[in-house]
């Protein structure tokens, strides 16, 4: 049975009796939000807010559904109805308690929901886009002039721009009416408080300080990106801007401040704000750590404590964030993901006053992660999971297993994206009352990139976790996206910034939903078509109001109403037929949907009367009774929060629990005829869950004192240990003095309002006691300076439930240690008093030191000399160094005493060990005296072969101071670089060359001796035509064209014999000791043709040839 809690009306009794009509607002009771009813609701409808800690003064509440505020229609200590505003945005409903300027929000997200049909991207068109040199590169949505209307934020830059920017924008919204979408720019230079000085990534806005108005909040962007930029909403008139000078939040040094969260972590009705950390120090051993900033605002400041930074174990960055209760506990919990890379990361909130984490849990996951989000996908009450691949152009989506206490989620989903997703946003964007993924793609990049794939993509979901894709194409690639209703009409528009292809245009865009309604008809009695009308009844047939619209209502083909009411009421049974309702867009013209017939059949008798409903005053975990007066022969049909049913005519529930609280619902039957459905709004009174804190810690130390205490007015206290009351402790803080171990047990605080008499046990706060443990250590020996002495810790009596802390001081102003047995190294020998103080993680002044003496004594440093140096191979020369040692051992050199010898250049080391046990080390470099360099023989044309008897000149590298030459008997000098030599056997000459101030050279050639045979190179052919080039023919052919050849003087032929002939085998000439021929025979010129010559010594092989001869 569907109920409509705006409907109104003699047809139906809607009994708005609070059950509590007193009301108790409890100074420093932050509002907590146990359930909203219905969680998914359409513009203007009414939703019920149950809980504590609100008040029944409604002017001293806000309540806000993320960009814009509700209407609140009526409230009390422990319920708010509130009118859902046409702009409500898909998130967390917010309730701000004015009064004490705590908040509080819903653990699960409200869906708005305009009564859509399949979505129709033909139905959408670009309504506003604004112009920058620099990319607007995120963007957020609130009312910050509280004027009703959501305005926006963009940062500039984004996160690595090395751009001069100063400022961010906001832009006003100035739309006038649905269908117009409008903003107005500011920057500096008309809000002074906008210009902070530096370029900014992504932004949020919320209210920090909790009086009710929205504040802005930047992380930096650029080279230096360790900060965070708070600016405070000033504004007292509605439509204008106001705002406070940016105060900062710094992260440590080369952090890399990214996505904002802000959320109350230890529900104490101040949101924290949490950052991201896009730093990646490259190194893979070292953990990303994520920031905490524990808010300490009052009403009229904004005040943030010291960061608490929770390290992502496995993580290199962290980029995607968001903030939510993920295990039903209550605590929101932490999500991240790495920049781009694999794994999501979940720290479980276990915060009981102070902020406190469990280990960090991962998901394991494959893709390159951007940007993660959270919505309850399949509707089982528990917020899933969703985040872009950017790299893997998909999202991947992981559905929620968790139960209270423990994290646990399924395996992914992958949807197909376009190129590059990054931003994403979830919103009911077609209105038929489920979440559709929304997601805006960068593209690829460089040779990636894609002009066909520019597009925004909508996952729109048809069935729980089943999906089609449907695509905006939009000019350029987009970013990050903000999706809600801008205009006023209920439909969800699509914010966006996007960069241009190429150039410097950036935008910040609005995509307007002109989708149409899907009109579906509901009676006032719940029951579906087709429903009976009894004689003389009244029921109002509605269809959820569409904003924008008139209505035209008709029996079967007759108009029986027109107009702007969404809801028509048929009197008596005569009036019975089948009833349908088009709603008509006033401004969206192409809107006109007629509903499917809702059929009222006609029935005897009389429909009963509206029933009344009757309760008591229940306190949460007592019991609730329900009841109706009697009606003859009719059945009863109740319904209600938390799954309820019930036939009975007074039925009870017990125990009554948080989420019984809320509107129930009774019908009354009789025979074919039934009443209107009543409702009533039903409140639970409850204590609010007050955290206990402790001052100091419940870890102590034996001997101190600790105080339990917790806030709060109009309450009494008896405090229990062991679940039995401690007489005499009825304040609200319980002092330990004097602990000891008999201090210890788990303490609680029975908390009962003056008021209700309702009363709730706190948690348990779990008392120990410690002893100090005993102090105690060892050194290593030796203890020299330079050299790395352990310090071994032997302390005793330590505590095994405690977390055993180590501190080291050694006495020399280096840092600390904080390891159970570190090293240390003095730079300098001396006297110190290293210490060790043994203490306990969590507790206070339980710690035991204990201080030593320390005498490092200096090394004896040894020195090496040498005897020589430099030298040459095969020197000989002395090493030694002086002084005293227990040992000595030389690298590089043989021996273990204080001297050694070498006998090559080189780098020489010797480590030894003094009578203190320190070692010491030292080095030298013998060098080599330079070579005369390049040192080589040659001979004439590289030539090494002679004929016996011939000779040959041998020529070493000229320079050196003296030649000595081997076989000296068969050169003519051997004392010069360059002989002459006649050997009579194939013998290799071995020259040694010597210069001051360098080492010796030497080089050889092996120069081989051809017994009988010549070795010569005469012409092939010859000219003897007396034109001066190649007239002689000659035993050694020219290397130079027209220049005649010549036999070297290094090689001659004294006796050996050359004999000419001509073709026919005469003799033409023959001579000893041939140097050359002129081509002549007889004293005549020889004729033209073609010779041949035998060249002989009479014993061995002569050689020969031919010879042309051509004048």
């Amino acid at each position: 049975m569907v109920v409509n809690c705006s409907q109104v009306g003699s047809m139906r009794s809607t009994l708005q009796i609070i059950l509590l009509i007193i009301s108790v607002s409890a100074l420093g009771q932050e509002p907590v939000i146990n359930n909203v009813q219905p969680l998914k609701s359409g513009p203007n409808q009414k939703v019920v807010i149950t809980g504590n800690g609100f008040s029944s003064t409604s002017s001293q509440l806000n309540v806000w559904f993320d960009q814009v505020r509700g209407t609140i229609t009526n409230s009390t200590a422990f319920s708010v109805e509130v009118q859902v505003p046409p702009q409500a945005r898909f998130s967390n409903v917010e309730i701000i308690n004015l009064s004490n300027n705590l908040s509080g929000k819903s653990p699960l997200k409200f869906l708005p929901s305009y009564g859509g049909q399949q979505f129709d991207v033909s139905k959408t068109a670009n309504a506003y886009s604004n112009t920058d040199g620099n990319e607007l590169f995120d963007i957020a949505t609130s009312d910050l002039d509280l004027d009703g209307k959501p305005d926006m934020v963009t940062s500039r830059g984004g996160p690595t721009s090395t751009a001069n920017i100063s400022d961010i924008y906001i832009y006003q919204n100035t739309s006038t009416g649905i269908g117009n979408i409008n903003f107005t720019r500011y920057d500096k230079t008309t809000i002074a408080a906008l210009n902070i000085g530096a370029p900014t990534a992504n932004v949020a806005c919320g209210d920090l300080n909790g009086d009710g108005k929205p504040d802005i909040v930047a992380s930096r962007g650029g080279n230096t990106r360790n900060q965070v930029y708070i600016i405070k909403n000033t504004n007292s008139v509605a439509g204008t801007m106001s705002f406070a000078a940016q105060t900062s939040l710094f992260l440590d040094a080369s952090q890399s401040a990214f996505r904002i969260s802000i959320r109350d972590l230890n529900q104490d009705g101040k949101p924290e704000i949490i950052v991201s950390n896009a730093f990646d120090d490259l190194n893979a051993a070292t953990d990303n750590e994520i920031y905490v900033y524990p808010n300490q605002s009052t009403g009229s400041t904004i005040s943030f404590g010291a960061a608490i930074k929770l390290s992502v174990t496995g993580a290199s960055s962290t980029y995607g964030l968001d903030v939510q209760d993920l295990d039903g506990d209550g605590l929101a919990d932490i999500v991240v993901n790495q920049f781009q890379s694999n794994n999501v990361y979940v720290f479980r909130n276990t915060s009981t006053g102070n902020i406190t984490f469990d280990i960090v849990k991962t998901i394991t996951a494959t893709g390159s992660f951007n940007n993660i989000m959270s919505s309850d996908l399949n509707n089982d009450g528990k917020l899933d999971l969703l985040a872009t691949a950017t790299l893997d152009n998909n999202v991947q989506i992981w559905i929620n297993q968790s139960t209270p206490g423990s994290i646990s989620f399924g395996g992914s989903q992958t949807l197909a994206s376009s190129k590059g997703p990054w931003g994403i946003d979830v919103s009911d964007i077609d209105g038929d009352g489920d979440a559709d993924i929304i997601v805006a793609n960068k593209n690829g990049v460089g040779t990636q990139f894609d002009n066909t794939d520019i597009k925004l993509n909508i996952f729109r979901q048809d069935s729980p976790l089943s999906f089609t894709r449907l695509d905006i194409v939009t000019t350029n690639p987009t970013r990050n996206l903000r999706v809600g209703d801008l205009d006023g009409d209920g439909k969800p528009d699509i914010a966006y910034s996007s960069f241009p292809v190429a150039g410097l245009t950036f935008t910040a865009n609005v995509i307007r939903n002109a989708n149409c309604w899907s009109p579906v008809i509901t009676s006032s009695t719940g029951s579906p078509s087709p429903a009976p009308i009894c004689t003389s009844q009244t029921i109002r047939i509605q269809t959820q109001p569409a904003l924008g619209a008139t209505y035209v209502w008709k029996n079967g083909s007759t108009t029986v109403q027109s107009g702007t009411l969404e809801y028509f009421d048929v009197v008596g049974s005569a009036n019975a037929g089948t009833y349908t309702v088009t709603v008509n867009g006033t401004v969206d013209a192409g809107c006109s949907v007629q509903s499917t017939g809702f059929t009222l059949t006609s029935s005897t008798g009389t429909a009963p009367a509206n029933p009344s409903i009757g309760n008591n005053v229940p306190c949460l975990g007592s019991v609730l009774n329900l009841t109706t007066p009697s009606v003859a022969s009719a059945t009863y049909s109740w319904t209600g929060p938390n799954g309820f049913i019930s036939t009975s005519q007074n039925p009870t529930i017990n125990p009554v629990v948080s989420a019984s609280a809320g509107v129930y619902s009774l019908q009354v039957t009789v025979g074919p005829c039934q009443s209107n459905v009543t409702t009533k709004q039903l409140d639970v009174a409850s204590v609010p869950t007050l955290p206990v804190t402790s001052s100091p810690a419940a870890l102590a130390c034996a001997g101190s004192s600790i105080t339990l205490s917790v806030s709060g007015t109009g309450y009494t206290f008896q405090w229990k240990k062991g679940g039995v009351a401690i007489g005499g402790q009825t304040a609200s803080s319980l002092a330990l003095t004097s602990l000891s171990a008999a201090s210890e047990g788990d303490y609680s605080v029975v908390v009962t309002s003056i008021s209700t008499t309702c009363f709730q046990e706190t948690a348990k706060t779990s008392v120990k006691v410690f002893s100090p443990a005993s102090a105690a250590f060892s050194m290593s020996t030796p203890d020299c300076a330079k050299a790395p002495i352990t310090f071994t810790d032997q302390s005793t009596g330590l505590d095994s439930r405690g977390t055993a802390v180590y501190t080291w001081s050694f006495g020399d102003a280096s840092p600390t240690s904080t390891l159970q047995s570190p090293s240390h190294s003095y730079v300098l020998a001396g006297n110190f008093s290293p210490n060790l103080t043994v203490s306990y993680q969590g507790v206070t002044g339980c710690a035991s030191n204990v201080t030593k003496p320390l005498t490092v004594n200096a090394p004896t440093q040894p020195t090496i000399q040498a005897s020589a140096d430099p030298i040459c191979s095969g020197d000989q020369t002395t090493l030694s160094i002086s002084g005293s040692y227990t040992s000595i051992a030389w690298v590089g050199a043989t021996g273990n005493t204080s001297s050694v010898l070498i006998t090559e250049p080189g780098k020489y080391k010797v480590s030894t060990t003094d009578a203190n046990g320190c070692t010491a080390l030292d080095s030298l470099t013998v060098g080599s005296k330079p070579l005369i360099s390049p040192f080589t023989i040659s001979t004439y044309q590289n030539k090494t072969s002679i004929n016996a008897g011939d000779t040959l000149k041998l020529t070493a590298t000229s320079g050196a101071d003296t030649y000595t030459w081997s076989h000296a008997e068969t050169l003519s000098d051997a004392t010069i670089f360059n002989p002459i030599a006649k050997p009579t056997l194939t013998t290799t000459y071995k020259v040694v060359a010597t210069k001051a101030g360098s080492c010796d050279a030497i080089d050889s050639i092996k120069v081989t001796v051809e017994t009988g045979v010549a070795i010569i190179k005469p012409p092939k052919i010859f000219s003897p035509n007396n034109d001066g080039c190649n007239d002689t023919w000659k035993l050694c052919q020219s290397t130079t064209p027209c220049v005649p050849g010549a036999c070297p003087e290094e090689t001659t032929y004294n006796d050996w014999t050359m004999t000419i002939y001509d073709g026919h085998g005469g003799q033409v000439i023959q001579q000893k000791g041939f140097t050359s021929w002129d081509g002549s025979y007889n004293g005549q010129k020889a004729p033209d043709g073609t010779y041949f010559y035998v060249f002989s010594n009479g014993s061995g092989r002569p050689a020969t040839g031919s010879i042309l001869l051509v004048r």
